[in-house]
């Protein structure tokens, strides 16, 4: 069961079932998001989302995925959150192991209520990037934090930006001009910027006139579903 199934979930993704350590022996089900450039218009990647029920710690599905992702797999490229715990948790080498087999990009979560875990943490991340491995900050823009985390961390792969964040930069010329700036900044310095929740053609267009890079979102699932369609 491991692998990608052929099955679609309501968005049109498909599903990746990963064999668990603890939970229920059908294995945990993730929705492969399609990450698209907005330069080029293609699919570059996929970000797994859970879609399992609530797990007793988020810890045990970080686990199961990482090992699943040390075996070399015919997969694109996958963007895979991991908690604060499960990140702490993981060996350096099963994380690289997963990076090397898979080429792999891991997010690491912004949860202020773990504001506390932020040195070890960055300690961690530095030595998993002088290791070779590819790291995204997730979520900026929703947590206090977001400009100080980002650059007490060695260079990251890519920037992901909240949602939320995102739709406030469009409603207000101000904060549109701020991201802007950023995205430019980034770019210069070889960091990638991805628009998360684009859920509309407005948002769509937000993100290419601010200079994202790519975009994921409920409409960006449309737009690639029809595509498959033809």
């Amino acid at each position: 069961m491991a692998g990608i199934t052929m099955s679609k979930p309501h968005s049109g993704n498909p599903y990746y079932f990963v064999p668990s350590i603890t939970e229920p022996p059908q294995g945990l089900r993730f929705e492969a998001q399609p990450i698209v450039s907005l330069r080029a218009g293609d699919v570059v990647g996929y970000e797994l989302l859970y879609r399992g029920e609530q797990p007793s710690e988020w810890s045990l599905v970080d686990a199961a995925l990482v090992r699943y992702l040390q075996a070399a797999r015919s997969h694109p490229l996958l963007f895979v959150n991991l908690s604060n715990g499960g990140l702490l948790k993981a060996s350096v080498d099963e994380l690289v192991l997963a990076s090397e087999r898979n080429g792999v990009i891991f997010e690491l979560s912004e949860s202020v209520a773990e504001y506390a875990l932020r040195a070890d943490i960055a300690e961690k991340v530095n030595t998993l990037i002088g290791r070779g491995v590819k790291v995204a900050i997730d979520d900026f823009g929703a947590g206090r934090d977001s400009l100080e985390r980002l650059y007490e961390l060695g260079p990251t792969t890519a920037v992901k930006i909240d949602r939320l964040f995102l739709q406030t930069c469009a409603r207000r010329a101000d904060a549109a001009r701020t991201l802007q700036h950023l995205v430019q900044q980034w770019r210069e310095a070889g960091v990638l910027s991805i628009a998360e929740g684009v859920e509309n053609t407005d948002l769509y267009e937000f993100a290419r006139i601010v200079g994202c890079d790519m975009v994921q979102g409920w409409h960006v699932d449309a737009l690639v579903s029809q595509r498959q369609r033809g």
